[in-house]
């Protein structure tokens, strides 16, 4: 079939289009719901500048609630969402007009897609593709069925289970969240709320169009609580919200639009339970600090982060930019210290000094080293893009496909370890010296989930600071810290000395103890 928009009238043409009857005769394969094989061409030319086009094919019967559910690679669509983004307002009234879903999707996409994101959820899901997603309730019949697991089925935000904690102990994750850590755009773009893309696109005055024809803000309002799940409205399930979208583009105009309407800073979104991280922590992990300053006002500073439980200081301290520390730490009562002593430690036990200690990702991490591939699990970087390492024991059979868990990337790469020091190599070390001048020196013998104390973290990459792990040897809770064995039987010297001898293999790209990522 020809494509139809070589059909498109020209400019001098009868103002009224009539569809021709290649693009007609598709009318009865297209509904709600549609095959992903046959995208109607509603979802096209909502695009198109020449609003003739989609008027006539509305008239026509094709149905302005058009949408696709994402296959493999592809991304979900629908035709008010994709006039949105094509900065088509004019196209996203004539869809409303004509009965359009004001969120974009139906609600069932939305929970759909949060199901990659369910605590205790087969680990494949976080992979699957947009039109292969089970329901949610499915996903959660399965969780409940699961003997490690069942208690998630009921409340997601339970503490950590220990199926979770051992999955920890032998993968690699972020301080902050899950292990099989699913991106929001892999591998489909999840579904987009129409809200989010008026926000994205920068047009309030289209936002409040769609509200005023019943699109969903609500759980977005709802202060430091995790939406509003039990109702189930569209934006509980949304996988971003408008303030994300702001934070990301550091768009401080469309920021105090939101504000406005009442849109809450330190909202936890009830979809993102395994990647917790609300509009203010989001803010301080991408360094807008005029963002920050103007939701700080209206959030609350003392909400730590579901299941993980970390706290707004955990999170700055992560950045290693001592300006933005002090910076937050002075929107508190109090002064520095008295503040950085009652921040308690996250769920997986770091305390501050180990949050400034751990290594930024994988790429840093000594793994040639046994013991130090062994003891090392959690990594502090705030990227939400960031994969850890596709490691292989031997040569992998070419075959040509890829390993499970890289994400797209080929398991026959040879691992892109770091060369040199991390960028923010100094500035670990001022935040490490600034922490010790507020904390009690015990501090350095504190012990994670792990055993690990900070020295064992800093002891264990690739490119130490001798001069930083002196100085706190030298302190009067060094020489036990540095002698502290962890889970594995190993002390922060053992993981120094280990990497040190693992040198002379730091070429080569397989290691018998290594496992696939």
């Amino acid at each position: 079939m020809m494509p139809y928009h070589q059909f498109i009238p020209p400019s001098d043409s009868a103002a009224e289009y009539v569809p021709p009857p290649d693009i007609l005769g598709t009318l009865e394969r297209t509904h709600e719901g549609n095959d992903v094989e046959i995208p109607g061409p509603v979802l096209q030319a909502a695009s198109l500048s020449d609003t003739r086009i989609l008027r006539g094919l509305l008239k026509s019967g094709f149905p302005a609630t058009n949408y696709i559910v994402g296959p493999l690679n592809s991304p979900w669509q629908s035709a008010l969402v994709n006039a949105i983004f094509a900065l088509r307002a004019e196209n996203a009234k004539i869809l409303l007009g004509h009965g359009a879903n004001p969120n974009g999707f139906p609600d069932w996409c939305f929970l759909q897609a949060s199901s990659r994101f369910i605590r205790g959820r087969p680990s494949d899901l976080t992979v699957t593709g947009g039109c292969h997603l089970p329901l949610r309730a499915e996903v959660l019949d399965h969780v409940k069925r699961s003997d490690d697991t069942s208690a998630l089925a009921s409340d997601q935000t339970a503490d950590l289970t220990e199926a979770e904690l051992k999955l920890r102990r032998i993968g690699r994750s972020r301080f902050w969240s899950e292990v099989d850590f699913p991106l929001t755009d892999y591998p489909t773009n999840n579904p987009s709320s129409s809200l989010s893309a008026a926000t994205a696109v920068r047009d309030n005055l289209l936002y409040l169009h769609l509200i005023e024809h019943g699109a969903d803000e609500s759980a977005w309002k709802n202060n430091g609580t995790l939406g509003n799940q039990v109702a189930g409205v569209p934006s509980s399930w949304a996988v971003e919200s408008p303030l994300w979208i702001v934070v990301r583009n550091k768009d401080h105009e469309f920021l105090q639009f939101l504000l406005k309407r009442g849109h809450k800073p330190d909202h936890f979104p009830s979809s993102l339970i395994t990647r917790p991280m609300n509009a203010i922590s989001y803010a301080i992990a991408t360094n807008w600090r005029d963002g920050f300053d103007t939701m700080a006002p209206l959030a609350d500073m003392s909400l730590a982060t579901p299941v993980y439980q970390c706290h707004l200081v955990h999170f700055a301290i992560a950045t290693l930019d001592l300006g933005m520390v002090k910076h937050m730490l002075s929107k508190y009562e109090g002064s520095e210290a008295i503040v950085l002593r009652s921040i308690p430690k996250t769920a997986l036990g770091h305390g501050l000094l180990h949050l400034a200690s751990l290594p930024l990702d994988d790429t840093f991490l000594n793994m040639h080293s046994l013991q130090c591939y062994t003891s090392i699990h959690d990594f502090r970087t705030l990227e939400t893009a960031w994969r850890p390492l596709q490691l292989q024991s031997t040569a992998p059979v070419s075959s040509g496909r890829r390993a499970r868990g890289g994400r797209g990337r080929s398991s026959n790469r040879p691992p892109q370890f770091s060369l040199a020091p991390p960028h923010d190599f100094e500035e670990q070390e001022e935040v490490i010296r600034y922490l010790f001048s507020m904390l009690p020196s015990e501090e350095l013998q504190s012990q994670d989930i792990y055993g690990n104390t900070p020295l064992h973290y800093l002891a264990s990459v690739r490119h130490t600071n001798g001069r930083l792990i002196d100085w706190l040897k030298d302190l009067p809770a060094g020489e036990a810290a540095w002698t502290t064995s962890n889970s594995w039987g190993f002390s922060a010297q053992n993981l120094l000395e280990s990497g040190k001898a693992s040198e002379s293999d730091w070429s080569r790209i397989h290691m018998p103890f290594w496992k696939r990522g």
